[in-house]
């Protein structure tokens, strides 16, 4: 039965993990083509869609073998008179630089065309326009519908993939689009041109545009959440490193996939943008080596965690001081360093689970999250599949189980806290039980020898007395820590006879005892008050004074008073005593098993020259 139980520890969240990584990869590529409809073949640069129902039918994607000018930038209306030498019919969406048999460099300029036939439409059309990451132009039967840089006569803006409307007019569409590159890697069309209703083309992207925002949101929420925890935790670097991996995946899904920053700074310059993007995979990759160092220490080899972190560094300060194309031509490269840490992960979270650590199986989910979107990102990167960047899913995905995952640590260590705190009370109380003050015992002793001789009965019942006192306070066997309030009352009344033998007319001691004696209150939580009052309150004064003992009922809880007219206590000192910063004969103990046990507090009010007064409240029913 053991075997199978150790087995279970391990192969149960390996199973989960798994379903999870399955699960994800499945909803990433529904995801994606859910999102677009049917494909249509573009043949030498044409499209029939004459017998397209765009109601019926719904999107198309514009996928296939467009006109393709190179080193041409050639405005629509040239290619009404003499055509302009075609380079080729070549497939979109590719970057120019993956064409069979061209080997075109990425910088440079080229001209796309695409004629589409179809029904004569009245009403208007919708199209969704990709990422692009160059200088270009977009024209639609003639018209400029969009334009980034000198080719749009606007600046170099930052990607805004973004829908469109326009009339058709007739039954032709023609799209020319014109590409000017110098500032990346990536030279072309690398996704898919969409064309539909309306409707359809801008739900599609208010869709998408949703699901950034909420994944933006959660990941913010988590990452201000978890620097707050940090604040008042500041030993706590896991907190820290997770606040810089929820705070890069928010300003990463701000700037990418739907880029919905623009809407906001429609003018952001493309170079700073893209170094802000890119920068944030090398900030994720040292934020999650980092964290993942602190969940499970001694899993991974503090030099690889250093060797990383420095190959990660360097490259986000390339990003920070290079030219957009340069880190861009450098980026699939570092995404090496990515995908090792990623491996890393995986290794830290399978061994962590096979150790039998806490939460390692959760953990391990998260992780699978990212993998699932890094796979799906770099497949789309070069452009194996066409699902959308889902990263942003994964790493939002990642946040929130690891959320959990600290909640449940927090919840535990709260506990055990809890549980620890408990059994320190305990302690002190056995500590306070034993602390009989050896001059008390002289005292009472020496109080009961004078009385030996001159009143023996006395002597006999203050000798009684002392022994239920110290019976009262070696009285080891309770554990529960409550006693009844008539034992209570007997410890303190014991306690005040052998005083009263001490100090004769000195000590006066009254009684107002209203409540049920039966009820449950802490152990030591009268006798204690009751020293602390004729030690320090009564007796630093010649003529001494009274102390009064009061308990009753209060709307179901027990309330016990004692009184003194005693010296009293600076009021800056009430604070000190309750606090435990100065001693006062078991106060400090007894308030906090007070606010322990049952959620209360002790309460003083002082005067000085005119005494103190000390108030305990027990509810009837122990705070859970």
């Amino acid at each position: 039965m053991k075997k199978n139980y150790k087995i279970s520890q391990v192969v149960i969240p390996l199973v989960i993990a798994l379903g999870t990584l399955i699960l994800l990869i499945a909803l990433f590529s529904s995801w994606g083509f859910s999102s677009q409809t049917k494909n249509a073949i573009v043949k030498n640069g044409n499209l029939d869609l004459s017998n397209w129902d765009f109601e019926n039918n719904g999107n198309v994607k514009l996928d296939g073998d467009w006109e393709f000018y190179w080193d041409q930038i050639i405005m629509p209306e040239e290619f009404a008179g003499n055509a302009p030498q075609m380079t080729g019919a070549y497939p979109v969406p590719v970057y120019w630089t993956k064409y069979d048999g061209l080997k075109l460099p990425s910088k440079g300029d080229a001209t796309y065309r695409l004629v589409i036939n179809t029904a004569e439409v009245e009403e208007l059309l919708g199209i969704a326009a990709p990422e692009l990451y160059t200088e270009y132009a977009l024209y639609i039967n003639g018209k400029l519908l969009v334009g980034n840089g000198e080719l749009g006569s606007t600046s170099f803006r930052f990607l805004d993939p973004d829908a469109f409307m326009f009339e058709p007019g007739s039954d032709r569409i023609e799209i020319v689009l014109q590409i000017h590159n110098v500032s990346h890697v990536h030279a072309g069309i690398g996704q898919s041109f969409v064309l539909g209703t309306p409707d359809r083309i801008f739900w599609r992207d208010a869709v998408e545009t949703a699901i950034d925002l909420i994944l933006v949101g959660i990941c913010l929420f988590a990452g201000t959440y978890h620097l707050v925890l940090f604040l008042y935790r500041r030993k706590d670097y896991k907190l820290l490193s997770f606040t810089v991996f929820c705070v890069a995946v928010a300003v990463r899904g701000l700037i990418s996939n739907t880029t919905y920053i623009m809407d906001f700074f429609p003018e952001l310059p493309f170079v700073i943008a893209s170094r802000l993007v890119t920068v944030s995979i090398p900030v994720l990759t040292v934020s999650m080596l980092q964290y993942v160092s602190f969940m499970f220490r001694d899993t991974i080899p503090k030099r690889l965690i250093q060797s990383l972190t420095a190959v990660s560094i360097i490259y986000a300060f390339i990003v920070v001081i290079a030219e957009p194309y340069l880190y861009s031509t450098l980026f699939f490269s570092y995404l090496t360093i990515p995908m090792i840490t990623c491996v890393i992960v995986l290794y830290s979270a399978i061994r962590s689970i096979k150790d039998k650590r806490r939460e390692a199986g959760l953990f391990l989910s998260g992780i699978l999250f990212i993998a699932a979107g890094a796979v799906n990102d770099i497949l789309v990167y070069i452009q194996w599949i066409d699902t959308g960047y889902r990263l942003g899913v994964g790493l939002a995905g990642f946040a929130v189980i690891q959320s959990f995952i600290m909640a449940m640590q927090y919840t535990r260590f709260t506990n055990e806290r809890k549980l620890l705190y408990e059994r320190l009370h305990e302690t002190d109380l056995v500590f306070l039980q034993a602390q009989i003050k050896p001059h008390f015992i002289y005292n009472a002793l020496s109080a009961i020898s004078h009385m030996i001789g001159k009143e023996p009965n006395k002597a006999k019942l203050l000798l009684l007395d002392f022994s239920d006192y110290l019976r009262g306070c070696f009285d080891f066997s309770n554990t529960s820590g409550l006693t009844t309030l008539s034992k209570e009352m007997d410890l303190a009344k014991a306690y005040l006879s052998i005083e009263k033998a001490r100090f004769q007319e000195r000590l006066n001691v009254e009684y107002e005892i209203g409540e049920n004696p039966h009820v449950l209150i802490p152990l030591l939580s009268i006798q204690p008050i009751v020293e602390n009052a004729v030690r320090h309150g009564l007796m630093k004064r010649v003529e001494g004074g009274t102390v009064k003992i009061k308990a009753w009922n209060e709307q179901g809880d027990t309330h016990i008073r004692v009184e003194d007219d005693g010296v009293g206590i600076p009021e800056d000192k009430i604070e000190e005593i309750l606090s435990g910063r100065i001693s006062a004969a078991g106060l400090t103990n007894i308030n906090a098993r007070l606010k322990l046990k049952f959620g209360t507090e002790m309460k003083i009010t002082s005067r000085e020259k005119e005494g103190t007064a000390v108030e305990i409240i027990v509810p009837q029913k122990p705070k859970s």
